[in-house]
């Protein structure tokens, strides 16, 4: 495994998805390279928490995880990452990880710069989200601590000119708030062709509505131009922004820029 793959395979992690591109380089440039031999106890379930404790991404071989009686062992091959859930608490090792093949080749990372490395990254993140989000009207409405807690949801993405944010007929997962570049809504005539609608740009927010009224996309939303956008997974969605739903709805309501899509909530249109 290289470090491109490597960066790929941190970056779909639940610990660094919350990450941009170059702060996932920086955490693959800490990571060290180990080498076990088969047999080899890599750590022991119950062992006491310290700085030089390590996440692992298998490059090569395989590993074991095993619990008490050795009973429902999981096996961890090349790609898959283990270790990682003890370095966010202060338990002790959960299972034992011994070596199953001839060799195991890993890419490492202590506790103490992934503690660094994140701590800094998630204040950066915190800073620059809570900035823009300060200045998107519809957002003004939320507490300090409310910002804080959307801020902290929020996961960055980048789209690249005629990639597809949204697309027509999906079910809806995210929401998504532009920070720079422009997209593109297009919708559908009542021939089903493809239709231009609106553009949307920094501050402008796309994806929520399918939340509010549980429906399925309406529209395509392309990118025009390269795209940094941060999005809110729907499960987040009614913790951070519950507070403003009602206004969200309301100016779904009245801003000419919905009306295409106040035209698909019709009697006639949903017949």
């Amino acid at each position: 495994i290289n470090a491109e793959y490597m960066g790929t395979i941190l970056s779909k992690n639940t610990l660094f998805s919350h990450l941009e591109a170059f702060e996932v380089q920086t955490v693959v440039d800490a990571m060290e390279k180990g080498r076990y031999n088969r047999g080899q106890c890599i750590y022991s379930e119950g062992d006491q928490r310290g700085d030089d404790d390590r996440m692992y991404v298998v490059s090569s071989g395989c590993a074991s995880l095993t619990r008490g009686d050795n009973k429902g062992a999981l096996s961890c091959t090349p790609g898959e990452v283990f270790g990682e859930q003890e370095l966010l608490s202060l338990q002790p090792r959960s299972a034992s990880a011994r070596v199953e093949s001839a060799t195991l080749e890993t890419w490492e990372l202590t506790r103490f710069h992934f503690r660094h490395l994140l701590r800094g990254a998630s204040m950066r993140k915190r800073e620059e989200y809570t900035k823009v989000l300060s200045k998107i009207d519809f957002l003004k409405q939320l507490s300090k601590t409310e910002m804080l807690t959307l801020a902290d949801c929020l996961q960055p993405v980048t789209y690249l000119p005629r990639e597809h944010m949204i697309s027509y007929g999906d079910v809806g997962m995210w929401m998504y708030i532009i920070l720079e570049g422009r997209v593109e809504v297009r919708g559908r005539d009542n021939n089903s062709k493809s239709i231009h609608v609106c553009y949307f740009g920094a501050g402008d927010h796309v994806g929520e509505l399918e939340f509010i009224n549980k429906h399925q996309t309406v529209a395509d939303v392309i990118a025009v131009d390269t795209v940094r956008a941060a999005k809110v997974h729907r499960d987040h969605f009614e913790k951070c922004m519950g507070p403003i739903i009602d206004l969200l709805a309301k100016n779904a309501a009245n801003n000419s820029k919905y009306a295409y899509y106040r035209s698909t909530q019709s009697p006639t249109a949903r017949r």
